[in-house]
């Protein structure tokens, strides 16, 4: 039930900001918010049904983890 109270409140607000937008046909600005949009709703709906949410830590972890290895190897 909160899922869909979530669902409606995402759609009311998008409504309202996305109105101006579609008036002054700011075409970039409204695929920004419908993409943010669907980004938070993931993560509120999400966090709601105990979905795995990764965490940005972890990619940025096994980004940099072979520029750290090989700094400690040229200091070492």
């Amino acid at each position: 039930m909160m899922v869909i109270g979530v669902g409606l409140f995402i759609l009311f607000v998008s409504y309202i900001q996305l109105k101006p937008l579609f008036r002054e046909k700011q075409k970039k600005e409204i695929y920004v918010y419908i993409g943010l949009m669907i980004l938070a709703a993931y993560l509120s709906i999400g966090r709601m049904l105990n979905l795995y949410i990764p965490n940005p830590t972890n990619g940025i972890r096994l980004l940099f983890q072979p520029v750290q290895q090989w700094i400690d190897q040229l200091l070492s």
